[in-house]
């Protein structure tokens, strides 16, 4: 059992479900599929007169510094809507790490309008984990050259996050647009607009990070396992949406003039898919309680629910698309559009997350 929100995180939740079923339909969703630009103006304008992305900054940038358990609502509501947005994400990488995460030294070396336009959601927050970098290499103190080979929801105005062996730095892409070349990049996923990103000498900023909370300031790993954690709720609330649709099938779909759902053999299958999607969201929503309330638990914690959810995820929706008779694979019926979100993010995090020590 997932340990329970309270009311003010109950509403965030019902509040971000609301919206996401108007704004996220399958005719949306089939248009931001096939579609070649990055964002959506439109959404984020929508997203933002919530006012729930400048939520999460700190009261002294005009948020109201919600936290981490809040993010993974966003992450878990995210995936349920297969968001074609970096929603949560670029939440978590701007308003709440740039605002939240660091300290009066580490903030001194950001530009304030970054900051201003980050939280107001104007420029978004990439992230570029080891995972993808392909001979990332440091030239002198200050620029760094390589080749990141697909980061999501990155475009010439992005700022990029990228982690290093013992460091975190910044890249505005904006000002060293003559030392980054973006290609764009087709994923299995067309939900997710992603970028191949090559520098040449870009100039970066390392983050002097304070060393207040072994969690929260002991880059890079630990910051990695909280991006894992939003991630493997991302897959969680996938998979909560799938059961849900493939509950709905059995219980209309006839055969021999009974619904499918009364066969025994369908309902083993259903069960099994129900019992790991609950276990992967009640792993995932305690790694997430555990970043603010119990910090020796967060490596392994994270660890687990990110590896369980890269490993559970994509059987479960195989099985919802198996329950569907085939039909749930074809372009009219959104199971796979779920299958292909949660098969893109176990390609890059699958059998990544080695437990960490803090």
């Amino acid at each position: 059992m997932s340990l329970p929100f309270t009311e003010e995180q109950e509403s965030l939740k019902d509040t971000l479900r609301q919206f996401l079923s108007e704004n996220c339909s399958s005719e949306y969703l089939r248009k931001r599929y096939s579609a070649k630009e990055i964002s959506d103006p439109i959404f984020w304008d929508k997203i933002n007169k919530l006012g729930i992305i400048s939520s999460f900054a700190s009261e002294k940038f005009g948020g109201v510094g919600l936290g981490f358990r809040e993010l993974g609502i966003l992450a878990f509501e995210s995936g349920r809507a297969v968001v074609t947005e970096p929603l949560y994400s670029n939440t978590f990488l701007g308003p709440y790490f740039l605002t939240q995460m660091l300290d009066d030294r580490a903030l001194s070396t950001i530009d304030d309008k970054i900051i201003a336009d980050v939280i107001a959601a104007k420029r978004k927050v990439v992230y570029a984990p080891i995972a993808i970098q392909n001979d990332i290499i440091i030239d002198g103190s200050d620029q760094v050259s390589g080749e990141c080979l697909f980061v999501e929801w990155c475009d010439a105005d992005s700022i990029l996050l990228l982690e290093l062996a013992d460091s975190l730095c910044l890249v505005d892409i904006k000002s060293n647009l003559s030392k980054c070349k973006l290609e764009s990049c087709t994923l299995v996923d067309g939900t997710t607009k992603a970028s191949s990103l090559k520098l040449d000498r870009a100039k970066f900023i390392k983050l002097p990070l304070s060393e207040l909370s072994p969690l929260q300031f002991s880059p890079p790993k630990n910051f990695a396992c909280l991006y894992q954690i939003l991630k493997s709720l991302e897959i969680a609330g996938a998979c909560d949406k799938a059961i849900a649709m493939t509950v709905e099938h059995v219980k209309n779909r006839k055969q021999f003039d009974l619904p499918i759902g009364s066969f025994q053999a369908v309902q083993h299958k259903l069960a099994d898919a129900y019992l790991f999607t609950n276990a992967m969201r009640a792993l995932s929503h305690f790694a997430a309680w555990a970043v603010e309330c119990s910090e020796q638990q967060v490596p392994l914690a994270g660890s687990s629910a990110i590896n369980f959810a890269t490993e559970r995820g994509p059987i479960v929706i195989e099985s919802c698309i198996q329950l569907h008779g085939g039909t749930g694979f074809t372009w009219e019926y959104d199971l796979h559009l779920y299958l292909r979100r949660v098969k893109s993010i176990q390609s890059v995090f699958g059998g990544n997350s080695p437990v960490l020590a803090l």
